[in-house]
């Protein structure tokens, strides 16, 4: 996890190739705490590109991961998943519909798209 601009605005994390339940975990633990450390707004960018598969059963552990204080943080402005398979940007609209906790969720097909997003909606530089 690292902070991806000086005002520490954008803060991102990549994502491994074998992505486990504990590791989605230990990384909201990670950016919860990134995200709680700052007073204003933070943009999180998650880079799942690289990760073979989801976890096992990730729609049935929806609840628990929508539960963690991660979601919860009143200055989580985005979470930006970037990845170009269809199935993220499949499971990503079942649980943003399913689960009010992730309606900062959304996911991009590459860093390029996220960024103009992020520039030209939310009028946040992604300039470091």
């Amino acid at each position: 996890i690292l902070w991806l601009n000086p005002s520490q605005t954008i803060v991102g994390v990549v994502y491994p190739v074998n992505l486990s339940h504990e590791s989605v975990l230990d990384s909201f633990d990670r950016l919860a705490e990134a995200v709680a450390s700052v007073d204003h707004n933070v943009i999180v960018i998650a880079d799942v590109r690289s990760t073979d598969k989801l976890p096992a059963n990730l729609l049935g552990k929806a609840t628990m991961y929508a539960q963690h204080d991660f979601w919860t943080l009143p200055n989580l402005w985005l979470h930006a998943a970037i990845s170009d398979r269809r199935s993220h940007h499949r499971m990503s609209e079942i649980i943003t519909s399913v689960f009010p906790a992730f309606a900062t969720l959304k996911v991009f097909d590459d860093l390029e798209e996220a960024r103009i997003y992020i520039e030209e909606t939310l009028g946040v530089s992604t300039a470091a």
